[in-house]
């Protein structure tokens, strides 16, 4: 068993990493694509250096020798170098979206010797560190995975699972109570039980904009001062989600809350 280790890639390794992203593409990817197709490779893949940046890139050794790369996001983009068209750098919403394993590349030499393994093991340890010292609880619908994410970062805790119901295609309540658990790292996990439904109550849809401090941020430019950022024109809000600075996932949220939320009774 080949012994690996690693440490976080720096602006200085970027000319190693491209020479092994390319020595790789070539090598592994070559003997499997036409030359058109080998060359339009080259147009989606690469290095971008935001991985770098945000310090989860990761260079894999073996006795000091360089054989792999590879890194997580949680970033939009979804593919990609420094050259490679429709990036966004935009944070995805940790409600809906998951992070993703990026730019992952071995020497030709070590391939099939389980360095990607070690970088998606790496990647899961990030998630891991992003617990300790907090306490996190994890919410959700019936059957979404709340019980089984716990135990593929924790497996030590053995939570008590099901399948997805057959009959109705919905989860099954397994999680009855809400139950905290230490972590060996320090911190603590909450399971909750499953919800069949999320709803606000108490809340006016004039309220509802201040509980996103990104459109909060920006409510004062609206040219109504009892814009809801929906339908009226002169809105700042919806103008920084067309520019990117507020993200559409976030906004869409906002727009679905709104709409759900019930008009006073008279």
């Amino acid at each position: 068993m080949k012994e690996f280790t690693h440490r976080i890639a720096t602006y200085e390794d970027i000319p190693t990493i491209e020479v092994l992203m390319e020595l790789s593409i070539n090598e592994l990817l070559g003997p499997l694509l036409s030359a058109e197709q080998l060359e339009a490779s080259f147009d989606s893949m690469g290095l971008d250096d935001q991985l770098i940046k945000d310090g989860t890139y990761f260079m894999i050794f073996c006795d000091e020798v360089f054989v792999g790369c590879g890194g997580w996001s949680n970033r939009e983009t979804l593919f990609g170098g420094n050259h490679t068209p429709n990036r966004d750098d935009n944070f995805l919403d940790p409600l809906k979206d998951s992070a993703r394993i990026r730019a992952m590349y071995t020497h030709p030499d070590w391939a099939r010797q389980g360095i990607g393994s070690l970088v998606m093991h790496l990647g899961e340890n990030a998630a891991k560190k992003l617990l300790e010292n907090k306490t996190t609880l994890i919410s959700g619908h019936s059957g979404v995975g709340k019980s089984s994410l716990i135990n593929y970062l924790f497996p030590h805790l053995d939570l008590s699972t099901q399948e997805v119901s057959d009959w109705s295609g919905k989860g099954l309540h397994t999680t009855t109570f809400a139950q905290m658990y230490d972590l060996p790292e320090g911190g603590a996990v909450i399971d909750t039980p499953g919800m069949r439904e999320l709803g606000l109550v108490n809340l006016e849809k004039e309220e509802l904009a201040q509980y996103f401090p990104e459109m909060r941020a920006k409510m004062n430019g609206c040219q109504f001062n009892n814009c809801q950022h929906i339908n009226e024109p002169g809105c700042a809000v919806k103008a920084a989600v067309e520019k990117g600075i507020i993200t559409e996932a976030r906004f869409y949220s906002y727009v679905d809350l709104w709409h759900g939320i019930q008009g006073p009774m008279y």
